[in-house]
């Protein structure tokens, strides 16, 4: 106790004298109100629990431009924090720090459960309702909306593989696979990028569809994946991903 009082009582008279305190080196910045060397070690932020974004009571009534490395991954949706970041407050809520500008980071991963049927289907929203990854929770098993404040830039990749009867159909048959958006809450949809394949024959079992698309998307924006199908017997899903990802 004797020895903080000291260290403070020092850091005191030294602001008090010079108006900036210097920790480690006898000539501070002059343009720093507090300037910190060292060769081998480290400025350690204060180190919290926080449990969302929006808590203003793990530090009481926080002011913006604090700062704190968070411990622990807490919250849920928009509202999550996650453990090892650090995170500014700016004056509304914590924001995290991001540590590599224009890296991608995924906030969704999904898969489907074998067994949708794509016979017939002038338009049918994959069902990718298997979620491994959703960080902002903003997937409903065929839709992803993007949610406030995290409008950017978006790169989506999906890819499918189906299995279509061999017996009872024709032949030269096509599936279509289509990434599209909605700008209006999903009253209407427009391609963003698609996938055909055509002149299928009756023989062949294993088809599918790829898609991949990047570019900026707004607050409220809405993706899907749409399949046309004319197949006159069932061809299912067997297999079906899509991995989001935002720069």
């Amino acid at each position: 106790m004797k020895k903080k009082f000291l260290l403070l009582s020092a850091i005191a008279i030294a602001a008090a004298a010079h108006s900036q305190v210097g920790i480690g080196t006898a000539n501070p910045n002059p343009s720093a109100v507090l300037d910190l060397s060292a060769s081998n070690k480290a400025f350690i932020l204060p180190r919290i629990s926080l449990k969302s974004t929006t808590d203003i009571v793990t530090v009481p009534s926080p002011v913006k431009g604090m700062m704190v490395y968070q411990l622990i991954n807490s919250g849920s949706g928009t509202a999550a924090v996650k453990a090892d970041n650090i995170y500014k407050f700016n004056g509304t809520n914590w924001q995290q720090l991001v540590d590599n500008i224009g890296a991608s980071k995924q906030v969704l991963s999904a898969s489907a459960v074998p067994g949708q049927n794509l016979q017939l289907v002038n338009v049918a929203a994959v069902q990718l309702t298997n979620e491994k990854n959703d960080i902002f929770n903003a997937w409903d098993g065929t839709v992803f909306t993007i949610p406030t404040g995290e409008g950017g830039v978006y790169t989506v990749n999906f890819q499918s593989a189906n299995l279509h009867a061999i017996t009872g159909g024709s032949d030269n048959w096509f599936i279509i696979a289509k990434l599209q958006i909605s700008t209006n809450g999903g009253t209407t949809w427009t391609d963003l990028t698609r996938d055909t394949r055509s002149g299928i024959s009756l023989a062949d079992r294993d088809n599918g569809n790829i898609l991949f698309w990047s570019g900026s998307l707004q607050d409220g924006n809405k993706l899907r994946v749409a399949i046309y199908c004319s197949s006159t017997v069932p061809n299912t899903v067997d297999l079906a991903s899509i991995v989001i990802s935002k720069t």
